[in-house]
């Protein structure tokens, strides 16, 4: 595919929006499930690409997608075979955890790397794990998960860990905060206990635990959540138990909880504030037909409103089987599925709410417009001042220059008042149609579950490139 130079998308001038986007020129790839997208920092995009048995980090400015710099990130130091658990910015840096297996001690090492300009800094040794209760097999040295999570400040880090120390412990993680100088934060250490008829599916983490400025981690349960500070920890319950809400943080000491209640219409917002959250607003709420949405996200715009994210989404016996393409991430729209899974995605709902948890409009994307394919995510969504934007894989409508219907990406703008606009991502409006080129070419898709909001633009992933879409 031909280089897209500096493609302008003057979005939704007939609304007068503010805003307006700028696209990168596209990077090519080879295969989607190489690129890990791993943040921005002064101005740069950080991406891992994996290939084979080799891993390197990519460092390109945000503008041009110029690569800047190239490192190779050995993962057989010391003559050790490691795994790539994670890799983020964090205490304005890039960081790696890499975990390995020392069969002779039955312990599996966690180690962090750190990254300054072209060297990486000696391993931290973060934790040993134990191997000892797994079964004997080819695989055993390859068991046992770590997770991380970064706060919005990049200054906390939370580590979870699958442990094996004795066979009560084969379906808890163990969970540790630590701060920008990998010191433990007092009181913020626990166990989760994973039920037991799960044990077989990878641990979401990213779905269940938030952590927010200060090393405050917020626990998602089906009966509210636990809120772990340094000195205390303290709940939040539901009126009536559910799963399927979101959790942010709304200003700088409240946090919202809103969802949707089992097998109902109706739905809820909690709004927590004060001395450990004690005072709590709640507010419910009524939806027409919800019943199969999921909530994805909540996103908490500039004017204090709150918009709820939901998809709806079906399992069934029989259709169309989902390929994972990569794990779950923060800014991901998706519950987590295994690759037997069958489903069928419906439409996209947006639902907001004032600051005080009165709703003001709701607005759907009909399942009509939309292609699920090659991946359990089909949007990304996110909030610029009051408007919220959706990226998505869409359906164009039959032209005299092309009379078949094409999947092409589109972005939809719902502005304050629930009204909104849809153009293309990557084209002049044209079905199959890439700007400069003279003859239709097939677009690649957007791959949503590796598309990333970052803090001044968005990551865009697709099965043949990717680029940056920013201010």
């Amino acid at each position: 595919m031909r280089l897209i130079s500096f493609l302008i998308l003057s979005l939704f001038v007939s609304l007068r929006l503010s805003a307006q986007f700028q696209l990168s020129p596209e990077q090519e790839i080879d295969y989607v499930k190489n690129i890990l997208p791993v943040g921005e920092l002064n101005g740069d995009l950080y991406t891992v690409v994996q290939h084979k048995k080799e891993v390197k980090l990519q460092v390109h400015s945000r503008d041009l997608l110029i690569l800047k710099r190239e490192l190779k990130l050995d993962l057989r130091k010391d003559g050790r075979s490691r795994d790539l658990e994670a890799a983020f910015i964090f205490d304005s840096g890039f960081v790696y955890v890499t975990s390995y297996a020392n069969l002779t001690t039955e312990k599996r090492v966690v180690e962090l790397f750190r990254v300054v300009g072209d060297s990486v800094l000696p391993p931290v040794e973060m934790a040993e794990l134990s191997l000892k209760n797994l079964p004997s097999g080819p695989w055993k040295e390859y068991a046992l998960m770590v997770d991380c999570l970064v706060s919005p400040d990049g200054k906390s880090l939370a580590m979870m860990y699958q442990n094996q120390q004795d066979m009560s412990s084969v379906n808890n993680r163990m969970l540790v905060v630590v701060d920008e100088s990998l010191k433990p934060v007092s009181a913020i250490a626990t166990t989760i206990q994973f039920p037991v008829n799960q044990s077989k599916i990878r641990f979401n983490v990213k779905d269940q635990l938030i952590l927010l400025d200060g090393g405050v981690l917020v626990q998602k349960t089906a009966l509210g959540v636990v809120v772990y500070t340094a000195q205390d920890q303290f709940e939040i319950l539901l009126s009536e138990m559910s799963g399927n809400y979101c959790v942010r943080q709304f200003g700088a000491d409240r946090l919202v909880l809103c969802g949707l209640y089992a097998y109902s219409n109706s739905g809820f917002m909690i709004i927590a504030s004060g001395d450990n959250y004690s005072r709590v607003i709640r507010r419910e709420f009524e939806l027409t037909d919800a019943y199969g949405f999921q909530v994805m996200d909540l996103l908490v715009k500039e004017n204090r409103d709150v918009t709820l994210v939901m998809e709806e989404v079906v399992r069934k016996q029989a259709g169309r089987t989902v390929v994972k393409v990569g794990q779950s991430t923060p800014a991901s729209h998706s519950p987590q599925v295994n690759k037997s899974s069958t489903l069928e995605f419906g439409d996209i709902r947006l639902v907001n709410f004032s600051p005080n948890g009165s709703k003001t409009w709701e607005y759907t994307i009909p399942e009509a417009e939309i292609v699920s394919e090659s991946s359990e995510f089909s949007s990304l969504v996110f909030s610029e001042g009051k408007v919220v934007y959706v990226l998505y894989n869409g359906i164009t409508q039959p032209s005299e220059k092309n009379r078949n219907p094409q999947n092409q990406p589109k972005m939809c703008a719902v502005k304050e008042d629930g009204s909104a606009v849809t153009t293309f991502v990557f084209s002049d409006g044209e079905p199959g149609m890439i700007v400069g080129e003279a003859e239709p070419e097939e677009i690649p898709l957007l791959v949503p579950a590796k598309c990333r909001r970052y803090k001044n633009g968005c990551f865009l992933l697709t099965t043949g490139f990717f680029c940056y879409l920013g201010r």
